[in-house]
């Protein structure tokens, strides 16, 4: 690719433009006035923008480009960071596997891309997160269980000596510590 291949894109200020592809942070445009002239327009987000459309704080953009989980965003003349659509989209990537119980160390792997060889280390990765799920459901449905025993054993105390009941739950548990102090 040349450094003069380009695309034609409408510019924030709705000004047809051309983006150099070697140079996809800069819009070269044309004023509509007499006697056209010609600039170059810096696009981009800002890292509150790119922050605020990626539903993270701005900490967390700064933290995930000092990990390297996102390249260095290039900055404006200004000295401002400018992040394109693609790096929003990577951090709502990597928020989402997050909340999905991915580590981000997990995640650099999950976005390093590649052949197979990469497929089958995802592949395997995933396999092993379904058996921690599973184990994590089997331990949540027998937690559900308890409660669902002990919330019933109140509902019996309370049905059957009312104001003088003793809550079978705190008794059991005191029961219990009692034990334990013993061995």
């Amino acid at each position: 690719m040349s450094c003069w291949d380009k695309e034609i894109v409408h510019s924030a200020w709705d000004h047809k433009a051309i983006r150099l592809l070697s140079q996809p942070n800069l819009l070269l445009t044309l004023d509509l006035a007499p006697r056209f002239k010609l600039f170059f327009v810096q696009s981009g987000f800002r890292i509150g923008e790119a922050a605020q459309r990626a539903g993270v704080s701005v900490d967390t953009i700064r933290y995930y480009e000092r990990v390297k989980l996102l390249p260095p965003a290039p900055r404006s003349d200004g000295g401002y960071r400018l992040f394109a659509a693609d790096t929003i989209e990577q951090v709502r990537f990597i928020k989402q596997a997050q909340d999905l119980g991915f580590s981000l160390v997990e995640i650099r792997m999950l976005m390093s891309g590649g052949g197979a060889d990469k497929c089958r280390q995802t592949r395997d990765l995933l396999r092993s997160k379904l058996e921690v799920t599973n184990q994590r459901i089997k331990a949540l449905s027998e937690f559900k269980r308890r409660l669902s025993r002990h919330l019933q054993a109140c509902e019996d105390e309370l049905a059957r000596r009312g104001d003088a009941s003793r809550c079978p739950v705190i008794v059991e548990i005191g029961q219990a510590a009692q034990r334990k102090v013993k061995r």
